[in-house]
């Protein structure tokens, strides 16, 4: 495991986190490291995603997708692009892309999880 119990939750793996694919933070990150993360690491992690997605040309949003018993994510994305929006307008956020991803990783509904979306600008 990359991040274990006897790792300190910090900027460099906060910002690890942020830039792993979702679908390996189960191989990547233990248990034990999941539960010390706080609500404001979570929404750390969604606020590197937001400038992550600035820094690549997209709307500077992130979102995190937690299960609120083991405090694991299940999901995490951004809006990669921006575009003038319209009343015709059809615009993917990244709340739903995640639930999207966390519905992959989770197959049940996620009454027990929480959502966290923020802009850092």
């Amino acid at each position: 495991m990359l991040l274990n119990a006897n790792s300190n939750v910090d900027q460099a793996s906060l910002r690890a986190i942020a830039h792993m694919p979702t679908r390996s933070l189960p191989v990547l990150v233990d248990n034990s490291f999941s539960q010390k993360l706080t609500d404001a690491d979570l929404m750390r992690i969604a606020v590197l995603l937001a400038q992550k997605s600035a820094d690549e040309g997209g709307c500077p949003i992130g979102a995190v997708i937690i299960d609120n018993e083991t405090r694991q994510i299940v999901g995490k994305g951004t809006t990669p692009w921006c575009k003038k929006i319209t009343l015709t307008t059809t615009v993917k956020r990244p709340r739903y892309v995640t639930l999207g991803e966390s519905t992959l990783a989770k197959p049940r509904y996620l009454p027990a999880s929480a959502l966290a979306t923020c802009a850092p600008h």
